[in-house]
């Protein structure tokens, strides 16, 4: 009756369709929890590449921890180096290739708009399911800024478009979104815009981008700003019940 509410409930019960059979949040969360223990016990971690368990958890609990947020290879060896773990690079590259290929993670490439060229050392990285990170968390609150990010990315990942992370120098364009020959778009995502200094944030990469491909800001707010410049102001919510594409 409220898809406003059903989608809060969606982003920390996740969509793993057993979770349905469940009314309340702690048999909800119980269940998920041990569906993806399966999958990290049985299907992961006898991964035969896997010569130690316990820092594959560090790293795979690193990437589920920072999802959303520009990782690499050098900064995940930096974090381990830190804690005094002595690990090699091509280990967390095999343990980062072990997640996507169990398809736990999905990578998002940085592309420099600027140079037009995609930039290997750094990517971000989202989850399959939410309730990923909340069944490995004490945390239930919802920051919004990844979530929202995450939920866009699966949603236009299902309708066939290409997703790359934006850089135009220090500024980020959290996605640009590609389909078929001629479809290109320019991406930001917010929780609102209720205040003069997140409006500007959010603006300002689509005013740095040349090209005049259709811009969107996607917000979680009930009441949207008036379109500004031709970016059209959407709630996520609406748009993915809606089931609509990108124009």
């Amino acid at each position: 009756t409220n898809i406003y509410l059903e989608f809060e409930e969606f982003i920390r019960n996740g969509g793993f369709p057993g979770s349905l059979y469940y009314d309340n949040y702690e048999d909800k969360l119980l269940y998920t929890k041990n569906v993806i223990s399966q999958i990290f016990d049985k299907d992961i971690k006898n991964h035969r590449k896997i010569k130690d368990k316990e820092l594959f958890e560090v790293v795979q609990n690193f990437i589920i921890n920072n999802f959303g947020s520009i990782i690499s290879v050098g900064s995940i060896y930096t974090y381990l180096t830190g804690q005094k773990i002595n690990v090699d690079r091509r280990t967390i590259k095999t343990y980062i290739d072990i997640l996507e290929n169990a398809k736990i993670i999905y990578s998002c490439d940085l592309f420099d708009i600027k140079s037009k060229k995609v930039l290997d050392m750094e990517k971000k990285y989202y989850l399959a399911d939410l309730s990923i990170y909340y069944a490995m968390n004490t945390d239930n609150r919802i920051h919004y800024g990844p979530v929202l990010e995450n939920v866009l990315y699966s949603y236009l990942k299902t309708k066939g478009y290409s997703l790359s992370v934006g850089k135009i120098g220090s500024l980020e364009c959290d996605f640009i979104a590609r389909r078929g020959v001629d479809e290109y778009f320019y991406i930001q995502v917010a929780k609102n815009i209720d205040d003069d200094k997140t409006a500007e944030r959010e603006y300002k990469p689509f005013y740095q981008i040349k090209e005049m491909y259709p811009r969107y800001l996607f917000v979680a707010d009930f009441v949207l700003q008036k379109n500004v410049d031709g970016i059209k102001n959407v709630n996520i919510v609406d748009f993915i019940y809606e089931k609509k594409d990108l124009t």
